[in-house]
């Protein structure tokens, strides 16, 4: 079964919920910060994340094949045995909170371990990374009634939240480790808006009140598309009259505030195309960045490292 054999779009663009096995998944709402907070702690990881240094190449190969629910328990097992019971703690309460089991179903938080079991057929923490195909893992949520998933359901699930909310897969799948250092590097002179400042800018641009009950009400996808295009208006009407006029150049096109949404990639800022790279002194001093490997966290036309290419191109990133 693949996502789109159920998925509903149209029920983001209201608010509504999403049904997979009869069990309701609801939108997270702006004002849920908490909730987005354990779909990031769970659900957010690339499982390049989860190989070590020190893990063997067959180690790293059954990483890759295993399901996302399977590596990610054996990531934190690996990682902390403490934090590999904190973070099944942290899935109950995730899958309790996101199909509102206590609003919808009238179940209680303190039942959490009778609602929401997360059950193997061998004990997890006696298995090492080459026998991870050995372990079953199965979550059984009692609501009005009791729903089975198994790995590959989880896989589902996670594709439903994180595109139910706006959050891109394809971003947390492009995680490259050298790449996200220098992202972090790079982030502390020039810092991204916080969901503070995304939240007032929203305000600024909307005319909406914070404590406005149209605001309050907004889920994450419905306030974050809504704020992309309140920028992309705002961007154009701006920019356009000073481009027709010819008194100011640009070096990007100038975008129609009414084109289709497009996602970001994760590295969109530290990248420059491969045009500039080919004509830099830089071309021949790759090293050990495969430029033909998009897998691999390098964008599909060929983009390098920033710090590198600065040298050539005097910082102007496109």
């Amino acid at each position: 079964m693949e996502l789109q054999d159920f998925y509903n779009d149209d029920n983001d663009i209201w608010g509504k919920p999403q049904t997979f096995k009869n069990l309701e998944f609801y939108p997270i709402l702006v004002v849920e910060k908490y909730k987005e907070n354990l779909v990031s702690i769970i659900l957010c990881h690339s499982k390049k994340e989860f190989i070590y240094p020190t893990m063997s190449v067959l180690e790293r190969k059954a990483i890759y094949k295993a399901s996302y629910l399977k590596a990610l328990l054996i990531a934190y097992l690996f990682t902390n045995p403490i934090s590999f019971v904190n973070i099944q703690k942290i899935i109950q309460e995730m899958l309790f909170d996101v199909c509102k089991l206590e609003e919808v179903y009238g179940c209680s938080k303190d039942d959490i371990n009778k609602i929401i079991r997360i059950t193997t057929n061998i004990e997890i923490d006696s298995v090492d990374a080459l026998s991870l195909a050995q372990i079953k893992i199965i979550i059984s949520i009692d609501g009005r009634e009791e729903v089975v998933f198994d790995e590959n359901d989880f896989d589902l699930i996670r594709q439903l939240i994180l595109k139910q909310n706006a959050i891109s897969i394809k971003r947390i799948e492009q995680y490259h480790k050298d790449m996200e250092e220098k992202l972090i590097e790079l982030s502390k002179d020039n810092p991204p808006q916080s969901f503070s400042d995304e939240i007032f800018n929203f305000a600024s641009l909307s005319g909406l009140a914070i404590n406005d009950d149209k605001f309050v009400k907004y889920t994450l996808y419905q306030f974050r598309h809504h704020l992309y295009f309140l920028r992309q208006q705002k961007d154009f009407e701006v920019m356009y009259p000073l481009a027709v006029s010819g008194k100011v150049k640009f070096d990007r096109k100038i975008n129609y505030y009414a084109n289709p949404y497009v996602e970001k990639g994760r590295y969109d800022g530290l990248l420059v195309t491969q045009s500039d790279f080919e004509n830099s002194d830089l071309s021949k001093s790759v090293g050990n960045i495969d430029l033909d490997k998009p897998k691999d966290g390098v964008a599909s036309q060929k983009n390098v490292f920033i710090d590198k290419i600065n040298k050539a191109t005097k910082g102007q990133v496109k």
